[in-house]
């Protein structure tokens, strides 16, 4: 299967709110991704380190989408946030969504105790629960999607997705963070229009 292929059973997932699902396909397509742009983390005991570093290449993509727009974070920078099934520690981005994301779901093949996705965008605890917000999923679909090296590919079934306030086409956006960005009203520099 190719990352094009993850790509669509993510969007397939996410239609049947299936969150979890989604996720792996995901981290599988998230993994590869980064297996592509950072050809130097490429073996399999660098798998953490590149994940993360695609995370943290997006950063912006990722926060912007993942938390509604409430949040917005520079690549390269630090966002620190509650841990999930931690409480009080704070946890880089880019490890919760490797550690307690990825690495929870393809290995323990579920989230962690009493960790839940949820579809408003909440990210913390709440009811004897932590919350992750389902826009963090989209989030890494979009920062997926407009990874350069993954320009070029295509899904069968063309699926439109709301990037800021406009719709488009997945297909037309592969490899096109550019544009992606430029949607969400983040700069160049990593700032807000």
């Amino acid at each position: 299967m190719s990352i094009a292929s993850r790509v669509a059973e993510a969007a397939r997932h996410l239609v049947e709110r299936d969150y979890e699902s989604a996720m792996i396909a995901l981290c599988i397509a998230l993994d590869a991704t980064a297996r592509k742009m950072f050809p130097k983390l490429a073996t399999n005991r660098d798998t953490g380190k590149r994940c993360t570093a695609f995370v943290n290449a997006n950063l912006d993509i990722i926060t912007s989408v993942g938390f509604g727009g409430a949040i917005l974070a520079a690549p390269g920078s630090t966002l620190r946030l509650k841990t999930p099934g931690s409480p009080g520690s704070l946890t880089e981005l880019e490890r919760i969504i490797y550690e307690t994301l990825r690495c929870t779901l393809l290995h323990e093949a579920s989230l962690p105790d009493k960790v839940r996705f949820s579809e408003d965008v909440f990210y913390g605890e709440r009811d004897g629960h932590f919350f992750i917000p389902v826009a963090m999923i989209y989030a890494l679909l979009l920062a997926i999607i407009g990874a350069p090296c993954n320009s070029g590919y295509h899904i069968p079934e063309d699926w439109v997705i709301f990037v800021g306030k406009e719709q488009l086409s997945v297909n037309a956006l592969w490899g096109k963070a550019d544009v992606i960005r430029k949607c969400l009203g983040i700069s160049p520099s990593g700032g807000m229009q």
